[in-house]
């Protein structure tokens, strides 16, 4: 069995709690009966701008880790990603602290599929040491990029602040992030996060805070902030603990509660005083 280096555990569990921390919840469950003034839109262009970006970080983290954990120690390797052209460039000031420095991860003008997605285009990666290096920074910008059609706009940065009291500390920032849908639809959408992983045998819990904010694709500006800290682990899909609030413009408050540490689906939406029990 492979075991996974620091910097693969460090962003697998990042990019969990991505597609967990927007709460989109299931159409048929949990709209039904939630008031009509409330704002799901922007709880589903804050989804829809998660999970690109997800996306960008799995390719990411993809290829940097295939060209650094593996392709330094073989002397080469194939891209885990056939159907890009990827091309980079090594810092090897010291040999033993080997790294990517640059990487552009082209797509070409007429897409492929990879992983279930069809992406054109480029990514473009600037690096200051490797993903698990202290202190090290990951700087991602898109080029004319395009996610199952959609145009995706923005600068990603991840920062890596060390270990310390017991835990990895990562920082994740979105700028500048644009989605344009396929029916011409626009949302824009930022996103300031730090996440703290703890690693112990046969475990791993990340805490993540921090806020994300955006104008849906009806011209409305909200923002999501994390009342308490969202907790997850490794063996449940869902955050176990933790608190959301999201507040738009002319919209009722939304708070959300994950509750106190079970893994489970559940939740509770407090709208204008009054609970709802849903299923995520």
């Amino acid at each position: 069995m492979k075991v996974k280096s620091t910097s693969s555990l460090l962003l697998a569990s990042a990019l969990m709690l991505t597609l967990t921390y927007s709460c989109k919840q299931d159409r048929d469950v949990a709209y039904d009966d939630l008031p009509a003034a409330s704002d799901v839109e922007s709880s589903d262009d804050n989804t829809t701008s998660d999970a690109a970006y997800t996306q960008v970080y799995t390719v990411v983290h993809t290829e940097v880790s295939n060209v650094e954990d593996q392709s330094f120690k073989t002397d080469g390797g194939p891209s885990p990603d056939p159907c890009a052209n990827i091309t980079y460039e090594v810092d090897s000031t010291d040999k033993f602290k080997k790294f990517l420095k640059k990487m552009t991860i082209d797509y070409g003008n007429s897409g492929c599929t990879w992983d279930g997605k069809v992406k054109k285009g480029k990514i473009l990666i600037t690096k200051t040491g490797k993903l698990a290096t202290a202190g090290s920074i990951t700087t991602v910008t898109l080029e004319n990029f395009y996610i199952d059609g959609a145009r995706v706009e923005g600068t990603a940065t991840i920062e890596n602040k060390g270990f310390a009291s017991g835990y990895y500390s990562i920082k994740f920032d979105v700028t500048g992030g644009k989605i344009k849908a396929t029916t011409g639809d626009t949302a824009t959408w930022e996103s300031h996060r730090t996440m703290d992983m703890y690693l112990s045998p046969g475990s791993i819990k990340t805490l993540m805070r921090g806020t994300s904010s955006g104008v849906n694709h009806k011209g409305i500006a909200y923002s999501v902030t994390t009342t308490e800290d969202l907790v997850t682990e490794f063996g449940c899909a869902y955050v176990k603990k933790g608190g959301l609030k999201i507040t738009a413009t002319g919209k009722p408050d939304i708070n959300i509660d994950f509750g106190d540490g079970t893994c489970d689906n559940k939740a509770t939406i407090t709208i204008n005083g009054v609970k709802y029990k849903k299923s995520l």
